[in-house]
């Protein structure tokens, strides 16, 4: 009976992984996503210190890093939605205090929850190796198996 939606820090370019990721955990927002089904929002966003790419589709915001309160503010804004209440759990106290930031000269009370039970011990090396061996295999799907590279684009391929 409550909106619901997620609001990551990931880039757009993850969306097919991190939306393959939550199905394969049961996570499935389709039918609470705020828009009509099967349309999106995709805008360029400036939060304060930058400007990056913003999609917001099947209950699934991509952030891009930039501010979440200000990037949850604007989203709200642009379907015309208000609430009473909202509540928001992150694992980063940053994200915690930007949102408290954005918010507390709102009427709406936000519910704000730092969840702090989650290994963040990655190196910015790893994620670098990552990101070439993601490069890589895009690269290499596309030209040995173009069709099975549009299976991996268009999500049908687990």
């Amino acid at each position: 009976d409550y909106d619901l939606m997620l609001l990551t820090s990931r880039t757009y370019n993850f969306r097919r992984a991190t939306e393959r990721e939550l199905d394969l955990n049961g996570i499935n927002l389709r039918d609470k996503h705020l828009l009509k089904q099967d349309n999106a929002l995709d805008f360029n966003f400036h939060d304060q210190n930058r400007s990056d790419r913003v999609t917001y589709q099947n209950g699934l915001v991509m952030s891009s890093g930039l501010h979440k309160g200000l990037v949850l503010k604007e989203i709200l804004a642009m379907l015309g939605k208000s609430y009473q209440t909202i509540y928001f759990v992150d694992d980063s106290k940053k994200n915690i205090d930007d949102m408290e930031e954005v918010w507390q000269k709102d009427d709406t009370t936000v519910n704000l929850f730092h969840y702090t039970r989650i290994d963040k011990s990655i190196s910015k090396e790893e994620i670098t190796q990552s990101n070439k061996a993601k490069f890589l295999f895009d690269s290499f799907l596309k030209t040995t198996y173009p069709d099975r590279s549009e299976s991996f684009i268009t999500n049908k391929c687990r």
